[in-house]
């Protein structure tokens, strides 16, 4: 772990000041605070994949409310059974005052539901498992990285062993599929919103009941 996180802290560490002093710097929480929200569409219409690299950094405050990710439909609008790509990186810095930062040791995503209360969108696994990387090239996993999926297939959440943020920041690199499962065509965005969690305790904030599909990547 330790050479690994060397390597991606010299390499954040540019991007981190470059972020801080020319783009936003925004706190991620499980609070009850305000969320971060960012629209996005298809990289390149018809992939189905949806490319977020943003040059803002974030850094963990758990008064701090989660990061809305809207997904805008594509063209044809989102299609009964067809899984779609969620791919993003972005960089964690330590807080913009200079205190000390938490290590991140959790990650928690919950993806919307329909106007009836029932799933529409679900977090699936048929094109690989979700992961969450150094590198986007090899995306090996990091260390004793493990995830979990709610039983009605709203609620992703993310366990791994903590990594420290330390002053030049960490970059990191999450990909994961999700299937409209609706019997018509949708137009309505997509809507995930992301929560970063401080321990493996914190589950219970979480709001999933009846994890499952809990794997260990090594």
């Amino acid at each position: 772990m330790r050479g690994t996180h060397r390597f991606i802290t010299i390499g954040a560490a540019l991007s981190c000041t470059a972020a801080i002093t020319q783009a936003g710097t925004f706190a991620l929480g499980y609070g009850g605070g305000i969320s971060f929200t960012s629209t996005h569409t298809e990289s390149v219409p018809g992939s189905g994949i949806f490319d977020i690299g943003v040059d803002d950094t974030f850094y963990f405050e758990p008064g701090a409310g989660g990061w809305e990710k809207v997904l805008l439909p594509p063209s044809q609008g989102f299609i009964p059974g067809q899984i779609y790509c969620v791919n993003e990186w972005f960089t964690f810095c330590p807080p913009p005052t200079g205190g000390p930062s938490q290590p991140l040791e959790d990650w928690h995503e919950i993806i919307s539901v329909g106007p009836d209360g029932n799933p529409w969108d679900i977090w699936v696994t048929d094109l690989g498992d979700p992961v969450i990387s150094f590198d986007p090239d090899s995306r090996e996993p990091v260390p004793g990285l493990q995830f979990m999926i709610s039983t009605d297939g709203t609620g992703l959440w993310f366990d791994f062993d903590p990594i420290d943020i330390g002053p030049g920041g960490i970059t990191l690199h999450i990909t994961k599929y999700f299937r409209y499962t609706g019997s018509t065509v949708s137009f309505n965005p997509v809507t995930i919103t992301q929560y970063p969690t401080p321990t493996p305790s914190s589950i219970a904030l979480l709001g999933i009941a009846g994890l499952i599909t809990c794997r260990r990547k090594r």
